[in-house]
């Protein structure tokens, strides 16, 4: 899959597509560090409910900042499918000038709420199914069936492309950190443990993978095995 930004003024605004959000985010952070845009150069507007003007306003001041520690910036909208026509509009000037160095990144599940002038300044990239058929079960150790068999299946399949291990690993940490921020609700403010623990050894296997030369079906299937509930 490309995630590569060409550095042309209509190329900086990008629409991404995919009905799943753990997916959209996971393409994102994979583009923005192909980008070489660290952590702290990625600015994030997030809303549960609508975006409005006033949300924009605020983010646009936001991004008169400079770059940190890379030679650009990425302004990151996710559920941009939430933007009321009124903030989309005064939306219209920053995608089509985005401000020096800055690539603007909308993520959203279809391009159907939005007006005509917002998708003539973006390029659209809708995610294909077919690239992200591996990454739909996202916690296979939930399911009943899940043992040692089905483990070493995922790894074999995973195990065939670095790529779609990585974004299948970052949509199941994304997924993992929303199941254990609803968990905290439940219980109080009390994590449950066994999920931390989980994410923790996600989150090593995505580095490993990332970072080192191993054997990314060898990672897979030890991650996989050490969630086989014994």
């Amino acid at each position: 899959m490309d995630y590569n930004v060409k550095q042309t003024s209509r190329m900086q605004s990008v629409l991404i597509i995919h009905t799943d959000e753990h997916v959209r985010t996971a393409f994102t952070e994979k583009l923005c560090e192909n980008q070489n845009i660290d952590i702290l150069d990625r600015y994030i507007l997030e809303q549960s409910t609508t975006i409005g003007i006033n949300d924009i306003r605020s983010f646009q001041k936001q991004l008169l900042l400079k770059p940190l520690r890379s030679k650009q910036k990425a302004a990151i909208i996710k559920n941009a499918h939430l933007l009321t026509f009124q903030a989309q509009n005064a939306l219209l000037k920053l995608l089509e000038e985005p401000p020096p160095e800055t690539i603007m990144l909308l993520l959203a599940d279809s391009k159907e709420n939005f007006l005509p002038t917002v998708l003539s300044r973006c390029t659209v990239r809708t995610i294909p199914p077919e690239k992200t058929e591996i990454l739909k079960n996202l916690m296979p150790w939930e399911e009943k069936d899940f043992g040692i068999p089905k483990a070493l299946t995922i790894a074999q399949a995973l195990g065939k492309s670095k790529e779609e291990a990585l974004s299948w690993l970052l949509s199941a940490i994304y997924k993992t950190r929303d199941e254990i921020k609803e968990e905290i609700k439940k219980q109080k403010g009390y994590p449950v443990y066994d999920y931390l623990d989980r994410l923790k050894k996600l989150i090593v296997t995505a580095n490993n993978i990332r970072y080192t030369n191993a054997t990314v079906r060898l990672q897979i299937e030890h991650l996989l095995l050490s969630l086989v509930k014994k």
